[in-house]
Protein backbone atom coordinates (compact mmCIF):
# COMPACT_ATOMS: atom_id res chain seq x y z
CA UNK A 1 0.00 0.00 0.00
CA UNK A 2 1.67 3.56 -0.79
CA UNK A 3 0.46 5.97 1.53
CA UNK A 4 1.24 8.58 -0.42
CA UNK A 5 -2.19 8.14 -2.56
CA UNK A 6 -4.43 9.20 -0.01
CA UNK A 7 -5.29 12.57 -1.38
CA UNK A 8 -7.85 13.42 0.39
CA UNK A 9 -8.38 16.66 2.69
CA UNK A 10 -8.87 16.38 6.02
CA UNK A 11 -12.02 15.66 7.41
CA UNK A 12 -13.15 13.99 4.10
CA UNK A 13 -13.81 10.80 3.61
CA UNK A 14 -10.55 8.54 3.34
CA UNK A 15 -9.85 6.60 -0.26
CA UNK A 16 -7.86 3.79 -0.14
CA UNK A 17 -6.36 0.92 -2.74
CA UNK A 18 -3.37 -0.45 -3.10
CA UNK A 19 -0.77 0.13 -5.45
CA UNK A 20 0.81 -2.74 -7.84
CA UNK A 21 3.95 -1.44 -9.12
CA UNK A 22 4.35 -4.32 -11.88
CA UNK A 23 0.56 -5.69 -11.56
CA UNK A 24 -1.06 -6.11 -14.98
CA UNK A 25 -4.78 -5.72 -16.26
CA UNK A 26 -5.89 -8.01 -18.02
CA UNK A 27 -8.88 -7.21 -21.19
CA UNK A 28 -11.16 -10.17 -20.24
CA UNK A 29 -12.39 -10.28 -24.07
CA UNK A 30 -8.80 -9.81 -25.42
CA UNK A 31 -7.34 -12.23 -23.41
CA UNK A 32 -10.18 -15.25 -23.87
CA UNK A 33 -10.39 -14.49 -28.19
CA UNK A 34 -6.20 -15.20 -27.97
CA UNK A 35 -6.90 -18.29 -25.25
CA UNK A 36 -9.25 -19.48 -28.54
CA UNK A 37 -7.08 -18.22 -31.42
CA UNK A 38 -3.99 -20.30 -29.48
CA UNK A 39 -6.31 -23.38 -28.92
CA UNK A 40 -7.11 -23.22 -32.98
CA UNK A 41 -3.51 -23.03 -34.03
CA UNK A 42 -2.82 -25.97 -31.40
CA UNK A 43 -5.48 -28.42 -33.01
CA UNK A 44 -4.09 -27.01 -36.50
CA UNK A 45 -1.08 -28.26 -35.84
CA UNK A 46 -2.28 -31.19 -34.61
CA UNK A 47 -4.22 -31.96 -36.97
CA UNK A 48 -7.04 -31.78 -35.05
CA UNK A 49 -10.55 -29.44 -35.21
CA UNK A 50 -11.76 -27.46 -32.24
CA UNK A 51 -15.59 -26.43 -31.96
CA UNK A 52 -17.43 -23.85 -29.57
CA UNK A 53 -20.44 -24.42 -28.76
CA UNK A 54 -21.48 -21.54 -26.04
CA UNK A 55 -25.03 -22.72 -24.66
CA UNK A 56 -26.59 -23.04 -21.36
CA UNK A 57 -25.54 -26.27 -19.20
CA UNK A 58 -28.06 -27.55 -16.54
CA UNK A 59 -26.43 -31.07 -16.50
CA UNK A 60 -22.91 -32.10 -17.29
CA UNK A 61 -24.42 -35.61 -18.03
CA UNK A 62 -26.59 -34.41 -20.33
CA UNK A 63 -23.90 -32.79 -22.38
CA UNK A 64 -21.95 -36.05 -22.62
CA UNK A 65 -24.80 -37.97 -23.73
CA UNK A 66 -25.37 -35.46 -26.42
CA UNK A 67 -22.08 -35.09 -28.04
CA UNK A 68 -18.95 -37.33 -28.26
CA UNK A 69 -15.58 -35.62 -27.17
CA UNK A 70 -12.34 -35.79 -26.17
CA UNK A 71 -12.37 -33.13 -23.54
CA UNK A 72 -15.37 -31.16 -22.77
CA UNK A 73 -14.37 -27.52 -21.09
CA UNK A 74 -16.57 -25.65 -19.40
CA UNK A 75 -16.60 -21.92 -18.87
CA UNK A 76 -19.16 -21.39 -15.92
CA UNK A 77 -18.30 -18.24 -13.92
CA UNK A 78 -21.03 -16.84 -11.96
CA UNK A 79 -23.32 -19.70 -12.94
CA UNK A 80 -21.25 -22.61 -11.26
CA UNK A 81 -24.53 -23.44 -9.03
CA UNK A 82 -26.96 -23.80 -12.36
CA UNK A 83 -24.83 -27.06 -12.87
CA UNK A 84 -26.45 -29.99 -11.19
CA UNK A 85 -23.47 -31.76 -10.65
CA UNK A 86 -21.42 -28.50 -8.82
CA UNK A 87 -24.68 -27.11 -6.80
CA UNK A 88 -23.54 -26.36 -3.43
CA UNK A 89 -20.08 -27.34 -3.90
CA UNK A 90 -19.02 -23.70 -3.95
CA UNK A 91 -20.18 -21.03 -1.26
CA UNK A 92 -20.65 -17.70 -3.38
CA UNK A 93 -22.25 -14.29 -2.09
CA UNK A 94 -23.15 -12.81 -5.65
CA UNK A 95 -22.90 -9.63 -6.39
CA UNK A 96 -23.64 -7.17 -9.75
CA UNK A 97 -22.95 -3.72 -10.40
CA UNK A 98 -22.00 -1.13 -13.23
CA UNK A 99 -18.70 -0.52 -14.41
CA UNK A 100 -17.41 2.85 -16.72
CA UNK A 101 -15.55 2.75 -19.33
CA UNK A 102 -13.91 5.72 -19.94
CA UNK A 103 -11.60 7.07 -22.66
CA UNK A 104 -8.64 10.11 -22.60
CA UNK A 105 -10.20 12.97 -24.74
CA UNK A 106 -6.90 13.13 -26.59
CA UNK A 107 -5.58 9.76 -26.97
CA UNK A 108 -1.81 9.98 -26.00
CA UNK A 109 1.15 9.52 -28.00
CA UNK A 110 2.87 7.23 -25.41
CA UNK A 111 2.29 3.53 -25.23
CA UNK A 112 3.20 3.43 -21.53
CA UNK A 113 -0.31 2.71 -19.49
CA UNK A 114 -0.97 4.65 -16.11
CA UNK A 115 -0.84 3.08 -13.03
CA UNK A 116 -4.01 1.05 -12.26
CA UNK A 117 -5.91 0.87 -8.64
CA UNK A 118 -7.02 -1.63 -6.65
CA UNK A 119 -9.85 -0.52 -4.20
CA UNK A 120 -12.96 1.07 -4.17
CA UNK A 121 -13.49 2.59 -7.06
CA UNK A 122 -10.75 0.73 -8.88
CA UNK A 123 -9.34 2.12 -11.82
CA UNK A 124 -7.96 -0.32 -14.24
CA UNK A 125 -5.66 1.19 -17.30
CA UNK A 126 -6.38 -1.29 -20.55
CA UNK A 127 -4.31 1.54 -22.35
CA UNK A 128 -2.91 4.76 -22.47
CA UNK A 129 -6.22 6.11 -23.51
CA UNK A 130 -8.32 3.70 -21.95
CA UNK A 131 -9.83 2.52 -18.52
CA UNK A 132 -11.94 0.75 -17.08
CA UNK A 133 -13.57 1.89 -13.58
CA UNK A 134 -15.72 0.26 -11.10
CA UNK A 135 -17.81 -1.24 -9.33
CA UNK A 136 -20.60 -0.65 -7.66
CA UNK A 137 -22.22 -3.90 -5.80
CA UNK A 138 -25.79 -4.98 -5.16
CA UNK A 139 -25.40 -7.82 -3.27
CA UNK A 140 -28.50 -10.97 -2.68
CA UNK A 141 -28.89 -11.73 -6.91
CA UNK A 142 -28.09 -15.08 -8.14
CA UNK A 143 -26.71 -16.52 -11.13
CA UNK A 144 -29.96 -16.41 -13.65
CA UNK A 145 -29.69 -12.96 -12.69
CA UNK A 146 -26.60 -12.44 -14.04
CA UNK A 147 -26.95 -14.09 -16.76
CA UNK A 148 -30.13 -11.54 -17.90
CA UNK A 149 -27.93 -8.67 -17.02
CA UNK A 150 -25.36 -9.99 -19.10
CA UNK A 151 -28.24 -10.79 -22.09
CA UNK A 152 -29.95 -6.63 -21.45
CA UNK A 153 -27.78 -3.86 -21.83
CA UNK A 154 -30.79 -1.93 -21.70
CA UNK A 155 -30.92 -0.97 -18.09
CA UNK A 156 -27.40 1.45 -18.59
CA UNK A 157 -29.12 4.30 -19.60
CA UNK A 158 -31.51 4.44 -16.29
CA UNK A 159 -31.33 6.85 -13.78
CA UNK A 160 -29.85 4.29 -11.69
CA UNK A 161 -27.00 3.69 -14.20
CA UNK A 162 -26.05 6.81 -14.77
CA UNK A 163 -26.17 7.86 -10.68
CA UNK A 164 -23.52 4.68 -10.49
CA UNK A 165 -21.29 6.38 -13.11
CA UNK A 166 -21.27 9.82 -11.59
CA UNK A 167 -20.22 8.24 -8.17
CA UNK A 168 -17.83 6.03 -9.59
CA UNK A 169 -16.11 8.83 -12.01
CA UNK A 170 -16.09 11.15 -8.81
CA UNK A 171 -14.62 8.78 -6.92
CA UNK A 172 -11.96 8.36 -9.56
CA UNK A 173 -10.95 11.73 -10.12
CA UNK A 174 -10.84 12.58 -6.81
CA UNK A 175 -8.04 9.51 -6.28
CA UNK A 176 -6.35 10.39 -9.87
CA UNK A 177 -7.45 14.22 -10.57
CA UNK A 178 -5.89 13.45 -14.43
CA UNK A 179 -8.86 11.67 -15.35
CA UNK A 180 -10.77 14.72 -15.01
CA UNK A 181 -11.57 15.38 -18.81
CA UNK A 182 -11.49 11.81 -20.05
CA UNK A 183 -14.95 10.64 -21.41
CA UNK A 184 -17.72 8.22 -20.92
CA UNK A 185 -17.68 5.94 -23.15
CA UNK A 186 -20.28 2.96 -22.13
CA UNK A 187 -21.63 2.19 -18.80
CA UNK A 188 -21.85 -1.56 -18.02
Amino acid sequence: IDPSFDQSPQGEDQISGFYIPHGTVIDTKVYLQSLWNLCHHVADDQGSSITLHPERVACLQDVEQQRSYDAIAIATGAAINEIKELQGMFELDLCQGYTVDITAPNPKASHERDVSLLGNPYVAFLSSNRAIVGATQQYGVSSCDAYNALQCQNDVGSKDALGASEELLNKARHILPSLQDWNVAQIR
